[in-house]
């Protein structure tokens, strides 16, 4: 497979799972072999995309791959700390109104939550 040419890498990469399949009765063996030829096109076919190897191998036993379980475990915990900083975002604009009622200054505002002046005084504006 690191050999083979581009051309015929997804041809080979196929004839490579589909003996597996036929030969080799440990699913866990299939899976890891599967794994290998899909990390191996992966770095060799970049342009491939992850719907293109989908297809070669068959969706199902791509999201049973170490790879696709690695790429969505990490965009899961991307996406679990974004809503995170966004919560806490959204919390700090929920209490500038409230600092303001009790008389804090925009720059004590802005240094109690730590955010810039300028993006205190704009929220401010947009609520009065």
């Amino acid at each position: 497979m690191i050999v083979e040419p581009e051309s015929t890498a997804t041809t080979k990469a196929l004839e490579i799972v589909n003996s597996a399949r036929e030969q080799i009765l440990d699913v866990t063996a299939v899976s890891e072999i599967i794994q290998l030829i899909e990390t191996i096109l992966i770095y060799k076919l970049p342009r491939l995309s992850q719907e293109d190897i989908g297809k070669m191998f068959g969706l199902n036993e791509l999201r049973q791959t170490r790879f696709y379980q690695d790429v969505f475990a990490e965009g899961k915990e991307e996406g679990r700390q974004q809503g995170k900083e966004e919560g806490r975002q959204e919390a700090k604009l929920e209490t500038i109104p409230q600092l303001l009622a009790l008389g804090l200054s925009i720059e004590q505002i802005a240094q109690a939550l730590g955010l810039d002046e300028q993006f205190v005084r704009e929220i401010t504006q947009r609520k009065s």
